[in-house]
This record gives C-alpha cells, structure tokens and sequence, in this order.
C-alpha cells in the first residue's frame, strides 16, 4: 500500500515531499530571483598598493636605478642594478660569448639609432622655427615695423650641418631669459658700485676707509668681470659664426692668466 499522501478533492495536485503547493511553485517563463543575483563583493585594495599608486614603467625605472654592490677588482663598489647588467654582460663578451656579443651590439645600436632620431627630430624643428622666424622678420621689415625677440631667437641658434647638432648661443627658454637679464642687471650694478667706490676715493672724508674702498671695487669687479665671462651681449652672440660654449672656454682661460698675473704682482 502506498504512503504517498492524497489530494484532498479530486483534480488537485498532490502536496507533499519537494511537491509545495501550486500558488508557491515557480511558473513557467518567469524567473524566480527578479532580482538577479547580486553583485559579488570585490576585494579591497589597500591605498598604497603599488599597482595602483605607481605606473608600471615608473616601478621598473625604480628597480632598474636601485643601487646594489659588486666586487670589481677585490673591491666592493655600488652601482645602479641596470648599470651592473650591462657591466657583466659586457664580462662576458670579453670571455668569449657569441650570444653576450649579439645582445650587447643590439643594445648599442637600439641606443645610437635613438639618439639619431632624436637629433633629427631636434634638427629639422630647429630648421623649421629659424626659417619661420626669418619670415617673420622679412615681413616687419616690409611693413617697416620693429622686429620681434623671440626666445630663443633664431640668430641665437647655431645648425651643425656636419653633425645634425642643435646648440643655442642665448636662452632657450623665457625662464632662461630671465636669469641672463637679471645677470646682466647685476653687472650693471656692479660697474655702478665700482664707480661710486671709485669717486668716495677722491673725497678726503674717506681717506681713512681707503682699505675698505678698494676691497668694496676688487669685490665688484669680480663678480662684473665673471658675468661678463659667462653673457656676452646681444651682438656678438648673434653674429653668424659664433658658438657661445668655446667662447666661454677663451673667457675663462684668459681669466685664468689674469688673475696668475695678479698673483704674481702681489
């Protein structure tokens, strides 16, 4: 005999074990979650996870500069990790290593081909803004306007046609421009400092502070004569074939002899 329960009436479902009555059953077509499942909670990620604070380029950069030791000659000296990469790998193309040999060269020319496209790049920018500017100047002196002064100034900047390299005989930058006029301004008061020394010498009310006078114009002079060394003016700098780096090496060579003649003297 069956323990199955019974309906009640006949035509009724049967109620029983995993068979709940028919108005708590799920219909067909109709989900029994509207709601949909609900969001899965993600792990909190703590704020100084370095993923999230630091770009991933900036991370490799940090390990690649990290300082670490090595024995070199029964030494211990430090070097950056990259730094002591390439130092071994350069061991090993000494000892012998064809494929040491193959990664170094490739490393090398990676390295010289980006240097020249940089230049290139550098160079052909350079041709363009000298040429745009000559323009430029051409077309103030037509309408008989006053030519601008940009920085850096196209005369200011010297094309190296051999070697592809860009050097700049003034400022390059407004910045730049505001530190050479403020040099220049210090000169100047320099020269005026040494010629009011210069005149208190003359007066007998400073006869006893001769000492201090000529201290105050051997100071002065100093500090014009180094500015002078440093800044040449507008037009020399600007002249066709000038280059402000070996004119600066000249300055500081003669200045080198003057002040061994000084020495000399004294």
């Amino acid at each position: 005999m069956s323990d199955a329960p019974k309906s009640s009436s006949p035509g009724m479902a049967l109620v029983g074990y995993a068979r709940p009555p028919v108005e708590h059953r799920f219909q067909k077509g109709r989900s029994g979650n509207p709601r949909g499942r609900p969001p899965r909670k993600r792990k909190a990620v703590p704020p100084d996870d370095p993923v999230l604070s630091h770009h991933l380029g900036d991370l490799v950069m940090l390990e690649a500069v990290r300082p670490i030791q090595v024995r070199e000659n029964d030494e211990i000296i430090e070097l950056p990790l990259i730094q002591a990469v390439i130092r071994s790998l350069g061991v090993a193309v000494v000892k012998g290593s064809h494929r040491a040999q193959m990664a170094l060269a490739g490393m090398v020319k990676a390295v010289q081909d980006k240097t020249l496209e940089d230049r290139l790049a550098l160079f052909k920018a350079a041709v363009e803004y000298k040429d745009s500017w000559e323009e430029a100047f051409a077309a103030c002196d037509a309408r008989g306007e006053p030519r601008p002064e940009p920085v850096p100034h196209p005369h200011e900047i010297r094309l190296n046609m051999r070697t592809m390299e860009v050097t700049y005989n003034g400022p390059e930058t407004p910045d730049d421009k505001a530190k050479w006029d403020k040099l220049v301004a210090r000169r100047q008061e320099a020269l005026a400092e040494i010629a009011e020394a210069r005149k208190l010498k003359k007066r007998k009310a400073w006869a006893d502070m001769q000492h201090i006078l000529d201290g105050e114009i051997a100071s002065e002079q100093r500090i014009a004569d180094l500015i002078e060394d440093i800044i040449p003016d507008e037009k020399t700098r600007r002249e066709p074939d000038f280059d402000l780096r070996e004119w600066r090496a000249r300055r500081k060579a003669i200045r080198k002899v003057k002040e061994s003649f000084r020495k000399a003297e004294k």
